[in-house]
Parts: structure tokens; sequence; C-alpha cells
């Protein structure tokens, strides 16, 4: 079967057809009479073909089209031009197309007709993105969640440089019920995120998710107590590393497996520093991508001061781990584990894990040392838990 032949088509047709008939009834039907809406669809109709118009040139000329087949039939991610912006550029444009002509007749025909071809374009859209993650495979997927589906509002804000993103996303989403305990921003809600998508995961201003604004909540008090002290921040996460780095200064060290932008690079195997070298440690969500997890943990406690704490978690979803050293295919360990790199599914024996490497676990709940406020404006459950490790050795009798 060809890649025309499985490409699902059925809901274009329709979001095609009463697209067009926005268009006829533009023509001939009698035209509203508020201007500010005839103004407003006239820029969504200029506004159209800067989205429907380049899909064309950029899938032909980036995306390796099969041979003799459209130029939709790519065999490569275009993540490019108006592709970083929107994940379905085309869908968009024509969507603002019927949503243009409707707001010029302002007639009740033209509105359902434009709900029509929006309804439509968006569930061809969700259609499509399970048909390419099964046809272009992980890079496809890593494309889903970088780039929103249908919001080029929000698309236009990933892309803007530098400091003026920032500023940019606190105008945009400024509101009053949440505020990022990270970088403070006060904010209306945070946004759905994940696969399948967690209500108000994401803050859109530092990207933190809910178990950094957790961690943050949790512990950052007891970090500014220690501003001298040594940091190990493994796999470090932007919307933590930008605050850690003002609060520790030159003490704070970065380091990942092959990341370009960390002060040293290493396999967390056998890291390159002396025993207790550093105060506070923190490695989140590294130890499911690593093969042989016991030694990493083991050489996490050798780096820890006799007097630090840890911050190691993994994600949990399992009664019990599961683990296959001969899996190494890719789809498998996406069937078994939830993720292509992962290399196993924790469960709660995770934590006599820690404790065999040389820990003592403590399991700290967001509700027993944050405000009930604090965690409504964060979005961070009052159950939700921190693991904090510290060396057993410091435990005398």
């Amino acid at each position: 079967m060809s890649w025309d032949d499985k490409r699902p088509q059925a809901l274009w047709w329709v979001a095609g057809i009463a697209t067009a008939a926005t268009f006829f009834a533009d023509l001939f039907v009698e035209r509203g009479t508020n201007s500010g809406f005839r103004i407003a669809g006239v820029v969504l109709l200029l506004l159209a073909p800067l989205f429907f118009v380049p899909p064309f040139f950029l899938l032909k000329k980036h995306g390796r089209p099969e041979t003799y087949r459209s130029y939709f039939c790519t065999t490569r991610v275009v993540d490019r031009g108006v592709y970083r912006v929107v994940r379905h550029p085309q869908y968009v444009g024509y969507a603002l197309l019927a949503i243009g002509f409707a707001m010029r007749t302002q007639h009740v025909i033209s509105w359902a007709l434009a709900v029509v071809a929006v309804s439509f374009f968006y569930l061809q859209a969700v259609a499509e993105e399970r048909f390419c993650v099964r046809q272009l495979g992980a890079e496809y997927a890593t494309y889903v969640k970088r780039v929103p589906r249908f919001n080029f509002v929000l698309g236009l804000l990933k892309n803007v440089p530098g400091p003026l993103k920032s500023v940019l996303r606190r105008i945009v989403f400024f509101g009053l019920r949440r505020r990022c305990p990270i970088c403070r921003a006060s904010l209306r809600r945070y946004l759905d995120y994940g696969d399948p998508p967690r209500r108000e995961a994401m803050c859109p201003v530092c990207g933190a998710l809910e178990r950094h604004r957790l961690i943050w909540l949790v512990l950052a008090g007891r970090w500014a107590e220690s501003r001298d002290a040594k940091f190990l921040h493994l796999a470090p996460e932007p919307c933590l590393s930008g605050r850690l780095r003002q609060m520790f200064g030159a003490g704070y060290m970065t380091f990942d497996l092959a990341r370009p932008d960390v002060r040293v690079r290493g396999d967390v195997t056998n890291l390159p520093f002396a025993s207790g070298a550093f105060d506070f440690v923190h490695c989140s969500h590294v130890l499911e991508h690593v093969v042989d997890d016991e030694a990493s943990m083991r050489e996490l406690a050798r780096v820890l001061s006799t007097e630090g704490f840890a911050v190691i978690e993994v994600p949990i979803t399992a009664d019990a781990t599961v683990e296959d050293p001969t899996v190494t295919e890719p789809q498998e360990r996406l069937r078994l584990y939830g993720q292509e790199d992962h290399v196993r599914r924790y469960g709660p024996d995770y934590f006599d894990r820690l404790s065999a490497a040389g820990f003592l676990v403590e399991r700290l709940t967001a509700g027993s040392v944050v405000s009930e406020d604090e965690l409504r404006r964060a979005h961070v459950e009052a159950s939700d838990e921190v693991v904090v490790c510290r060396p057993a050795a410091r435990e005398v009798t």
C-alpha cells in the first residue's frame, strides 16, 4: 500500500468543501453590517496565504517526497519555515480563510460552514499525526512535542529569540490565577503538555513542568541557605539551571553524557569528581535512560558530601521495576517502557535500589512543607513527592 493510499483523507474533503462554501457565501450572501468583523475578516484572509502557500515549496524541497508522488508524501520530517510555528500550516491557513469569509458575511450559514471547516481540519490533523508517527517514527513524535498543532501565536512565541521571548510570554499569558515559583511569572494558566497531554503541565514562560515546580517549592529554601555550597546538576533542565547558577555561582556544576552546553561531559556510572565533592546533587529523570542504574546510584552517593543531600527522581509507572537488557530496539522499548530511549520502567522498589546504593531515602510530600495556596498557584498536588537522599554513613549511633 502506498503513502497516498494509507494517508487519511476523508475528513480533509469535508473541511475543504466547507471552506469553499464559505467563499461562495461571501460572493452571493449579503455582507454583514459590523465593520469591525469585516476588517478582522480581511486581516485573516490576508494572513491565510502565509500559512497555506509555503508548504508547497518546503515539503518538496526539504521533505524528500517519494518519487513520482505528491509533495506531501515526504520521507523525512520538515521543521523549517512555517513548520517551526505550527505542525499543520496549510490547515491553519485554510481555517483562517473559512473564518475570514464568515466574518465578512456575518451570516449564520457562513458561521456554520466555518465551524464545520475548522472542526474537520482539526480532526484531519489529529488523524494525520497518528499516521505520521507510524510513517516517520520517533523523529515525528519528537516534533509533535516541540511544535504546536494549530496555535500559531504560541508557535511564534516559541521562535522569538532571547530575552524578548520571556517578556512577550509574560504579557500574553498574564493572569493572577497561577504563579510559577521558578520564573515568578504571574499567569492565567499553565500549558497542557505531554503524551497524552496533562492539564496545565508546563509554564509558558520558563518551560517548567510539575516536577520542576514541585522541587523548587520544597527545596529552594534549603538550597538558598547554603549559597557557598557545591551543586552538581545532571542533565540540567533549562528552567532550573538559570536560577541555580544565580544561587551557587562558580559552585554550580552541570554534567551530561553528550550535551555541548554543560561544563563537564561524561558517564554517570563513572563520575570524574572526587568523593564528597558536592553538597547537593540533582538528578531527575536520568536513570531510566542508563543501563547500569545501580552503578550510577553508587557514584552519586560517592560524590555527595556527608552533610549534603541529593534529589534523585525517576518516573514510577509500574507495580515493580520492569527491565530486560536484551531489549535494544527503539520500538520495543517504546512498547515496554513508554519511550524509545528508556531501558526500564520503575516501580516502588526503586527506593530499595537507592537504599542498597548507600542512601537514606526521605519521601517529602508537597503538602507537608508548602502552603495550600502556593500549591494551587503552582498547580502541584499536595500528595506529590520529592525524593531526598542522604548518605547512609551520616547516621551514627
